[in-house]
């Protein structure tokens, strides 16, 4: 989505409104610093999005990478072949043991690469980002990209508010079973998420903000 000034000036509005009282609230003429935190928050999101949903064929291809490359270090060591006599810089080990610019030390720090890879993976990278329900084919959301725009948003909300932002996170229910956020920082957290992405739910962003 396009964000525009406009779009940020009722977001805030809508947040000094919950939090004022009979005086300004905590966004009152920061219209255009809530555009660019919306702005960035709605790029962390869609990036984290992006990054999920390729992150299970992500772990495959550098599984199978490491394999190649382990494969090919283990043939090097094992070869009869003296690369040395016909290019002396393919196999530095005459001169230093575990090169590290020869072709078996670059090729050690290759792997090394794929490992501290696969250690920055989540434990659980399966996850898709949406999944399709059998029962009603409704689409739900999940959690990467709402936390990665929670994560824009304390940033911003800290530096440009005295409010607190993850210790007031309740959700009131209302005499007729709406759901409305208690807190000016969750109803700001809804409304942005929501403008990303209208499947979030004021559950998701109070659970979103929660400390971890």
């Amino acid at each position: 989505m396009a964000f525009t000034l406009q779009d940020a000036e009722l977001i805030a509005e809508k947040v000094n409104l919950l939090a004022s009282a009979g005086s300004d609230g905590p966004l009152a003429g920061k219209e255009a610093k809530v555009l660019d935190a919306i702005r960035r928050a709605e790029l962390a999101h869609d990036a984290a999005l992006e990054l999920a949903t390729a992150l299970p064929g992500a772990k495959q291809d550098a599984i199978k990478l490491r394999k190649h490359l382990a494969a090919a270090l283990q043939a090097l060591n094992e070869t009869t072949i003296n690369l040395a006599a016909f290019d002396p810089v393919l196999d530095q080990s005459f001169q230093e043991t575990d090169a590290n610019s020869d072709l078996p030390g670059l090729l050690r720090r290759a792997i090394r690469a794929v490992d501290c890879f696969l250690g920055e993976l989540p434990a659980n990278d399966t996850r898709r980002i949406r999944s399709q329900s059998s029962s009603d084919n409704s689409v739900h959301p999940k959690t990467d990209g709402l936390k990665a725009l929670v994560a824009v948003l304390y940033d911003f909300w800290s530096e440009e508010t005295a409010l607190p932002f993850r210790e007031e996170i309740d959700v009131l229910v209302e005499g007729d079973g709406r759901k409305r956020a208690a807190s000016p920082a969750l109803l700001f957290v809804l409304e942005v998420a929501r403008s990303v992405d209208p499947a979030y739910t004021i559950e998701q962003c109070s659970n979103a903000m929660r400390p971890r």
